[in-house]
């Protein structure tokens, strides 16, 4: 599988007020192409390096069970309405 490299793309929002960008439930990054450099996991946006990086950890990191968390956590605010 091809790593995804993060740049820290710098986001103008050039005479657009109102633009929503999207901001990842695990990081909270706005990634640089916006919605296209993610996914939605009930309701709540998850970026592409978090989903690289959800499914290049092995069971035994620290890092999986803490990932595994916050999923539950976005996972539970879609099912109890949050």
């Amino acid at each position: 599988m091809a790593t995804v490299s993060r740049e820290k793309t710098e986001i103008k929002k050039q005479g657009r007020p109102n633009n929503l960008l999207p901001r990842c439930y695990i990081c909270n990054e706005v990634p640089g192409m916006g919605i296209r450099d993610g996914f939605l996991l009930a309701g709540q946006f998850i970026c592409i390096f978090c989903e690289e990086k959800i499914l290049n950890l092995s069971y035994n990191d620290p890092a999986y069970h803490v990932m595994v968390e916050k999923l539950r956590k976005a996972i539970s605010k879609k099912k109890h309405g949050y």
